[in-house]
């Protein structure tokens, strides 16, 4: 939607960052596309709720959605451009995850189904009455699971008091259209704002991200001593969602519960 959106992909590729693009394809074509491969992005990541015109179309609220997104990834793989593909997983398109796992599969794009759904930053938890009942979400979970956990090796889930609190702490942050600085998209603690601060000079010296930085689980204030530790995904955003970054996070806690098998 912005003229100049290829030279701010230049700029960032020359001060040698890699840019992952997320968007609905709709305005692709091919030469926007040759552009791309020509720019070297590292992925194209876009949403495709169901493989059923009628039920993407229900969910995305626009008439034949799908025509705006597949033949514009085929261009992109095409051209070897790697192409992500997000599925977030909803009442109503619950049915169609097995039929878009194939697609993707067969094409050779990056599948990223997820169950999860969390209220919005500002705390309306209205997004929630789209999440699957507890039993679907249950299989769902644990389906995902197998899939991601069938080439792992060794003691992957071992809750370890010294381990940091978040990896994506120590490599990314999240800056808004505005240029606040946060510590990713869904924890809304700003660090900063580029215009005042180079995005070094927050990176390096903002108290609040060397904090965060410095926690490790132990820190965390239930997962020493909970039963779901093994099988649970710290994450101090969701929980900062719950009202305490420290605290517990339901929605992990829902996820860890299910891989176990107990809901």
């Amino acid at each position: 939607m912005r003229d100049d959106i290829f030279e701010i992909i230049e700029e960032f590729r020359n001060k040698g960052l890699r840019v992952k693009l997320y968007s609905n394809a709709s305005l692709l074509d091919r030469d926007k596309c040759i552009r791309l491969k020509e720019l070297g992005i590292s992925q194209f990541s876009t949403t495709i709720f169901s493989l059923n015109p009628q039920i993407n179309d229900c969910i995305t609220c626009k008439n034949d959605s799908l025509n705006f997104i597949l033949p514009n990834i085929a261009l992109l793989e095409e051209l070897c451009v790697p192409v992500q593909i997000k599925m977030p997983i909803l009442k109503m398109n619950y049915e169609s995850y097995e039929e878009l796992k194939t697609f993707c599969g067969a094409h050779n794009y990056s599948f990223f189904p997820s169950p999860n759904i969390s209220p919005k930053t500002d705390g309306d938890s209205s997004p929630l009455k789209f999440e699957l009942a507890e039993r679907e979400f249950a299989k769902m979970i644990r389906k995902i699971d197998a899939e991601h956990t069938k080439n792992v090796t060794g003691d992957q889930n071992a809750f370890r008091k010294e381990d940091i609190i978040c990896h994506s702490l120590n490599n990314s942050v999240f800056i808004n259209s505005i240029g606040d600085v946060f510590p990713c998209i869904s924890w809304p603690v700003k660090l900063g704002n580029i215009f005042e601060k180079s995005i070094a000079e927050i990176w390096n010296t903002s108290d609040v991200l060397q904090y965060l930085r410095s926690l490790k689980k132990s820190h965390m204030k239930f997962c020493g001593k909970c039963e779901y530790s093994t099988h649970c995904t710290v994450c101090p955003g969701d929980s900062m969602m719950d009202g305490d970054m420290l605290g517990c996070s339901h929605l992990q806690k829902k996820c860890a519960k299910a891989i176990m098998g107990l809901i």
